[in-house]
């Protein structure tokens, strides 16, 4: 038996709880995604309303802000597509090690 780092077995992946981690995954990320867009336009129509940049704190902020919005609005917005591709991946090593599992477990079988 091949131990596990912090106990556990390494010889066999359960198919339905990996299937349902990954599924409560795809969940929580489309969740994200659909909320990302409202969120993010919401950022975007309070920055438009609100008023920065008379105070010497307002002003640096804005500077620094200003710098760094971009590329987190990217980032942020990219999550979703990056969590699917991940879990793109999960599923077919999962359906690859379902078959391998199947066909290995097929040929054990004594003949008969």
């Amino acid at each position: 038996m091949n131990a596990a780092p912090g106990g556990g077995d390494l010889t066999h992946m359960k198919f339905g709880p990996t299937s349902d981690v990954v599924n409560g995954v795809q969940l929580e990320i489309d969740g994200w995604t659909t909320a990302w867009t409202g969120l993010s336009a919401a950022i975007r129509a309070e920055e438009r309303a609100v008023q920065t940049g008379f105070d010497d704190i307002s002003v640096a902020f804005r500077e620094k802000y200003n710098a760094a919005e971009p590329e987190l609005t990217q980032r942020a917005g990219d999550v979703g597509a990056k969590v699917n591709e991940a879990l793109a991946v999960a599923r077919a090593g999962l359906a690859t090690y379902q078959a391998t599992y199947g066909v290995a477990t097929a040929k054990l079988q004594p003949p008969g």
